[in-house]
């Protein structure tokens, strides 16, 4: 079973921030151009939204028969202990996950249940 997330922490701050420097150099790109569509704008909004989805699709947890595996856009596969389940709030539930010599907090949204 897949579960995608968003990390946080550290690692998801750079991550993100250098994702957003993009997207703000497109705005700023199509502010300070005198035509009406910037095709600096066109590019860098492209290799956003590109970015973004394929970050939001190769971030996921998987398990099998009871081995767990974390993806991260810029790292291979790689076999982690059990997550450990920190908070639920508002439908996001908080994980830590313990990968080699480095810890990630990840937020994964899901259903509530009744029970």
């Amino acid at each position: 079973m897949k579960k995608h997330f968003i990390f946080l922490g550290t690692n998801g701050l750079i991550y993100y921030s250098w994702l957003f420097i993009i997207l703000f150099m497109s705005i700023i790109f199509q502010q300070e151009t005198s035509k009406n569509i910037s095709l600096a704008c066109i590019v860098l909004g492209s290799i956003f939204i590109i970015s973004l989805i394929y970050t939001l699709l190769f971030s996921y947890i998987e398990c099998k028969n009871q081995t767990y595996f974390l993806k991260l856009p810029y790292l291979k596969k790689k076999r982690v202990f059990k997550p450990e389940f920190i908070n639920r709030y508002l439908g996001l539930s908080f994980y830590k996950v313990n990968v080699a010599n480095s810890n990630y907090f990840i937020v994964i949204v899901e259903k509530r249940s009744n029970a």
